[in-house]
C-alpha cells in the first residue's frame, strides 16, 4: 500500500514548487487551460478530440460517432487521499499502449460521485483487460474497497440518452449511433470548431508533476474541505479555505 506519508510528502513538494513560481505564470496556465486545471492528465488528451465532440453534443444534443467506441475504466477513490494515491499510480505505471489517464473531482451537480479516475481505452476488449489489470493494482497500492467498472463515453451523454451506457446492465445491447446525426457532425466541423484552441501544454507524458498538476492538487484539497472530506487534514495538518460554488452532497466516509 502507498502510505499516507508518501502522499503528504508529495503534496509538500508540490506546494514548494507552487510557492516558487511566478504568479503571472499561474494566471497564464489557468487562462490557457480554459478552466480545467482541476484535472490531472497523464499522456495527451488531445487525440481524443473531446472539445470537438462536446461541441457537437452541446449544439445539437447528439452523441458523436467517435464516442460510441469510447470506453473508459472508471475508478472511484473514496477520499482525496486515495485520489492522490491514484495519481501516484497513474504517474508511475507503464501500460502497453500508454493509455491516457485522468484524475479529477466531480463538480457537476447532476453527476454522482466525488473523486474519479479514468483510463481511456481503444475499444471494449481493451477496457476489459485494463479493468482486470487495475483491479489488482488498485487493490495492492490503494485499497481493495475502491469500485472499478467499465464506462462508455461521458456522463452527459448517458443523462441525455440512458441507453447509451448500458454495458453490464442485464446484458443489454448498447445504444448504436444514429446515421442521421452525421449531418450535425459535418456542420460542426465546417462551421463551429474554428474557435476551439488547442491546449497550451503540449504533453502530459512526463514523469513527476508540473505546475498544472500542482494547481489540480491545490483545488482537490479545497474541494475536499468544501464537501466535508476531512481526510485532507492528514496531508495539510490544518484546515484550508473550501472551494466555492461546489454543489455536492455532504461527504460520507466509505
Amino acid at each position: 500500500m502507498i502510505p499516507d506519508e508518501a502522499v503528504r510528502q508529495m503534496l509538500h513538494e508540490a506546494y514548494r514548487v507552487w510557492a516558487h513560481h511566478d504568479i503571472a505564470n499561474e494566471q497564464l496556465v489557468i487562462q490557457n487551460f480554459r478552466g480545467v486545471t482541476s484535472d490531472y492528465w497523464k499522456n495527451n488528451p488531445h487525440p481524443l478530440g473531446c472539445a470537438r465532440h462536446h461541441r457537437v453534443f452541446q449544439e445539437f444534443n447528439v452523441i458523436p460517432e467517435y464516442c460510441f467506441g469510447c470506453y473508459k475504466v472508471s475508478i472511484q477513490p473514496g477520499t482525496v487521499v486515495e485520489l492522490m494515491k491514484l495519481m501516484i499510480v497513474f504517474d508511475g505505471i507503464e501500460l502497453p499502449n500508454d493509455n491516457t489517464r485522468k484524475c479529477m473531482v466531480e463538480a457537476r451537480p447532476e453527476v454522482s460521485g466525488s473523486y474519479k479516475g479514468f483510463v481511456y481505452c481503444q475499444g471494449l476488449n481493451e477496457a476489459r483487460e485494463i479493468l482486470d489489470y487495475f483491479k489488482g493494482v488498485v487493490g495492492e497500492y490503494i485499497s481493495n474497497k475502491i469500485p472499478l467498472s467499465i464506462k462508455r463515453g461521458c456522463s452527459e451523454f448517458s443523462l441525455a440518452y440512458p441507453d447509451y451506457d448500458t454495458l453490464g446492465k442485464d446484458d443489454a445491447t448498447p445504444m448504436e449511433y444514429k446515421t442521421e446525426w452525421r449531418e450535425h457532425e459535418t456542420y460542426t466541423d465546417q462551421n463551429l470548431v474554428g474557435d476551439l484552441e488547442p491546449y497550451a501544454y503540449d504533453s502530459y507524458n512526463h514523469q513527476g508533476f508540473e505546475l498544472v498538476d500542482v494547481l489540480a492538487m491545490r483545488d482537490w484539497i479545497a474541494y475536499a474541505a468544501a464537501i466535508g472530506d476531512t481526510s485532507y487534514l492528514k496531508l495539510t495538518g490544518k484546515a484550508v479555505e473550501p472551494l466555492k460554488n461546489i454543489e455536492r452532497p455532504q461527504f460520507k466516509p466509505v
